[in-house]
């Protein structure tokens, strides 16, 4: 004898006295599905600034600007990064917490790294 189906899977479960249901996780902490355009976004952000470095330096090399964007757009890449990598791979708040920030102080200074690379490549690193 079929009884109702489960809220997670859609499953039908029989209809018994020892069959208990699970609590669900409350929407705040459950991980949400991850698509490939997700994907496309996060190393598109995440590409963004060593990219905008290498361009703003190899247009004027001398400005002095390409550092200070590198350094701004790491900080906001790392950050975005990090809690977007903790956000869709964990579960429950404080591991979200405590993991984004790890994530973004590691993201941060990849980033960083791509940045001076991509400012060194241009000619914004040549001291003249």
């Amino acid at each position: 004898m079929l009884g109702s189906s489960c809220p997670t899977c859609s499953a039908l479960v029989p209809h018994s006295a020892d069959f208990v249901s699970q609590p669900l996780a409350s929407e705040k902490t459950r991980r949400p599905p991850i698509v490939a355009k997700d994907w496309v976004k996060f190393f598109g952000i995440f590409l963004a600034a060593p990219l905008l470095t290498a361009a703003i330096a190899s247009v004027d090399a001398r400005s002095g600007i390409a550092i200070p964007l590198g350094l701004l757009g790491s900080v906001g890449v790392g950050l975005y990064s990090g809690f977007w990598l903790s956000y869709r791979f964990l579960n429950g708040d404080g591991a979200r917490l405590i993991c984004g920030f790890c994530f973004a102080i590691v993201l941060f200074v990849v980033n960083l790294c791509l940045c001076f690379a991509g400012c060194g490549v241009a000619g914004g690193l040549v001291m003249h």
